[in-house]
This record gives structure tokens, C-alpha cells and sequence, in this order.
């Protein structure tokens, strides 16, 4: 079979793309609109496309020609919150509204699996730290807005059209692979780094953690970001059932 990489071309996408093509057990096929990825990013062992999830003509067009193409890992968003707060039409244009042109696309070509790549701006201002998957999500800026609606969109085709899905929330990543192949190029720099909680064990899954600690400092490893995407992927295909849950909240 083979997975579908929306937004590989970008800073967490492309080590996604990385990892499941170094892992070597499926297919990898990469859609990028370039509009913030990197061509050069991308393994080159990776199918490539350049596109815009939202023409639905197009996506049709790609999973036609892989339909060995079950599941979709989905990083494709506008991710500035203060771009959102000044330009909140264009966050939800394409963040919120390209996921409904997406999930229309899957359920016509029968792609029941994905995993999407969302955000702890979802909390807003947490109630509690550290925050807990049952957290009330109460977003202040419109990016975690339009990542909040992503979700309930997505809970809601799961209940009508048996797509499954998971989001994964977590922020701040920062870092490089660690031969140095790949790693971050933004305009303007948005990482920085942050005291985090370690991911629970729930429901007898684990995945490796997401950050390392060192002199009582945490950083989120972006190499390990999908490990964890995968991790979670494996899990919910071998299972058939996706938690409308967070596995991990960081």
C-alpha cells in the first residue's frame, strides 16, 4: 500500500516523508503547493506532486494515479498566528475549508485513514498545566481556530463516511535531522523551545518520545515528529479504529 504526504515538502512533512521512505514498508507519495515547502526537502525516493489540496481536480488526479494510496498524513496548513490574526479569511480558506475539499476527495476514491498534524493552540489559554487530552480547547487566534474546526470537521466525517482519524497537537518544534540533511528554513523563524510534560500511556500504545531531556531542559526533536505520525498510523490501520482522542498532547 501506500501513504499520502500533505505538505511534505515542508519543515515537519519533509522528515515524515524521511522517515517512511527510510523505514522503506510503503509507497510514499508527496503533495506540496511549494507556496512555504521546499522542493529539495523532499526525499527523492518520494513520489512528488505540486498542487493545492483544495483543487479537488487535481487530488483526484493524484490518488488515481496511486490507488494503493490508504491513508493520508496531513501537515498542509498556514501555521503564523499573527498572520492569522490579520488575515483570519486566509487561515480559514485554506486550513479549514481545504480540509472539507479533502475529505470529499477521500471519501470518493474509498481513502479511510488519516492523521492530521494539528496544534496545541487549540487550548488557547490552558485551564491547567500540564494540559491533559481532556483539557477544554478554548483557541484565542485564528490559526487555532481554524485547527479546532479541522477537528470537528473530521470527527463528524468519521461518524457519516467511516473515515478515521487522530490529531496530533503539539508545538514548537525545533531542530534538524541529525545528519544534517534536512531541517528548518523559515521566513520568518517561528521555533523556539519549552518545558513539556512526557506523553502518557493510554489504551496499551506507546510511541517513542517526541523530546529529550537534558539539564532539565526539554526540546521537541522534529525527526521524531514522524516517528510518531507513523507510530500512531501503524497503530490505527492494524486496529481499524481512530480515536477522536489525542495519544500524544505536547
Amino acid at each position: 500500500m501506500a501513504i499520502l504526504v500533505l505538505g511534505g515538502a515542508g519543515y515537519i512533512g519533509s522528515h515524515m516523508v524521511d522517515r517512511l521512505v527510510e523505514k522503506g514498508q510503503e509507497k510514499v507519495v508527496v503533495v506540496d503547493s511549494l507556496v512555504t515547502g521546499h522542493r529539495a526537502a523532499v526525499h527523492p525516493d518520494a513520489i512528488f506532486y505540486q498542487g493545492d489540496l483544495s483543487d479537488q481536480d487535481f487530488m483526484r488526479k493524484v490518488f488515481k494515479e496511486n490507488p494503493d494510496v490508504d491513508a493520508v498524513i496531513h501537515f498542509a496548513a498556514y501555521s503564523l498566528v499573527g498572520e492569522s490574526m490579520e488575515k483570519p479569511l486566509k487561515y480559514f480558506d485554506n486550513n479549514t475549508a481545504g480540509m472539507v475539499k479533502l475529505l470529499e476527495v477521500m471519501n470518493e476514491c474509498g481513502v479511510k485513514y488519516i492523521v492530521f498534524s494539528s496544534t496545541a493552540a487549540t487550548y488557547g489559554i490552558p485551564e491547567e498545566i500540564p494540559i491533559l487530552e481532556t483539557t477544554p480547547q478554548n483557541p484565542i487566534n485564528p490559526y487555532g481556530e481554524s485547527k479546532l474546526m479541522m477537528e470537528t470537521i473530521m470527527k463528524w466525517s468519521d461518524q457519516a463516511y467511516g473515515i478515521k482519524y487522530v490529531p496530533l497537537r503539539y508545538f514548537n518544534v525545533a531542530g534538524a535531522k541529525p545528519d544534517g540533511s534536512i531541517g528548518g528554513d523559515h521566513g520568518p523563524e517561528t521555533v523556539s523551545y519549552t518545558q513539556l510534560p512526557a506523553p502518557a500511556k493510554r489504551e496499551g500504545f506507546v510511541c517513542r518520545p517526541l523530546f529529550s531531556k537534558k539539564k532539565n531542559k526539554t526540546k521537541i526533536k522534529v525527526h521524531e515528529t514522524g516517528r510518531n505520525h507513523a507510530c500512531r498510523l501503524q497503530h490505527d490501520k492494524k486496529t481499524k479504529a481512530i480515536s477522536s482522542h489525542i495519544k500524544l498532547n505536547v
